[in-house]
């Protein structure tokens, strides 16, 4: 009987192994599989583009700037121009309103234009640092001006529409400013 065990006990070693055997030969194979997968699709020559390199030949690349998270992109005065349009006809805009409502549009334009002019502009850097804060200042001082006219004309809208236009235009004037708004 204790041979029979034994034996018995060998052969169940011997099963166990081969099993132990084929299932790390089937994992490895899985895992083989699924972290070799997303590459694939990466290869060139297998349907997916390589990244672009925003570098010149013979130049190191550049490391990409990403934007902070919840940021939207800068707006153009074609895209404010485009959403005031669409916000005025949905508005139902007409008559005295339409001036005023005109007014916030020139003085969300001229906010948008003047942004784009600071952000586009070259400052010398062989200006002394003094020089320079005194440029940041007529900037910040000049941005301060534009908010308080576009605030006030914003105000002079809301109060000139019913509720039901108010609520719309609480809704749909401030994403439009919200990608112009100081940081």
């Amino acid at each position: 009987m204790p041979a029979r065990i034994l034996f018995d006990r060998a052969v169940l070693s011997k099963v166990v192994a081969i099993f132990a055997y084929i299932l790390a030969v089937i994992l490895s194979a899985l895992c083989v599989l699924v972290l070799s997968f997303p590459a694939f699709g990466q290869m060139p020559g297998r349907g997916a583009t390589p990244p672009p390199t925003n570098q010149m030949p013979g130049k190191l690349p550049r490391c990409p700037v990403e934007e902070p998270k919840g940021a939207a992109p800068d707006l153009t005065v074609f895209d404010v121009k485009q959403r005031l349009a669409s916000l005025k006809e949905e508005l139902h805009i007409s008559g005295d309103t339409g001036s005023v409502f005109d007014e916030y549009a020139r003085q969300l334009t001229a906010y948008t234009a003047d942004e784009e002019r600071r952000k586009t502009g070259k400052r010398s850097i062989s200006v002394s640092a003094t020089s320079r804060l005194g440029h940041f200042l007529d900037d910040a001082r000049n941005k301060y001006s534009a908010l308080e006219a576009l605030n006030e004309s914003a105000v002079q809208l809301l109060s000139r529409l019913s509720p039901q236009q108010r609520r719309l235009a609480d809704a749909k004037m401030l994403p439009i400013f919200d990608t112009q708004a100081p940081q």
